[in-house]
């Protein structure tokens, strides 16, 4: 049984949300949130759009404020897909061996390292 001071969200999770985010893009992925989690999809477009209301209140160029926004969306996806991706790996860790193991199998030829759900990252 895992403990809440292991790390869960490693380096390489992290590196494989950051390509994910870059292959697939920002808006979809946001959709994707919102869809999933509306509660959370709702307050972070809230609160982005807040931010990028006070970044274009600094007086700023707006191809900057724009590049600024758009690295503040990818960091939090990044964080949110990390900690999603984490959670489902320990998930099935702890299911492994059990008969709720047999409900989300991973698909043949599957990386281990990365068992994947049959919806998407978020």
């Amino acid at each position: 049984m895992s403990k809440a001071s292991d790390q869960q969200v490693d380096a390489k999770i992290i590196l494989q949300a950051i390509m994910d985010v870059k292959r697939r893009g920002i808006h979809p992925l946001m959709e994707e949130l919102e869809a999933k989690e509306p509660d959370l999809g709702s307050h972070v477009m809230e609160e982005l759009s807040l931010i990028h209301q006070r970044l274009s209140a600094l007086g700023g160029r707006v191809k900057a404020t724009r590049r600024v926004h758009e690295l503040i969306e990818a960091l939090v996806l990044v964080v949110i897909t990390s900690l999603s991706q984490a959670h489902y790996q320990l998930w099935r860790k702890e299911v492994d061996g059990t008969p709720l193991a047999i409900l989300n199998p991973d698909p043949p030829g599957a990386d281990p390292q990365f068992p994947t759900s049959p919806d998407s990252k978020i």
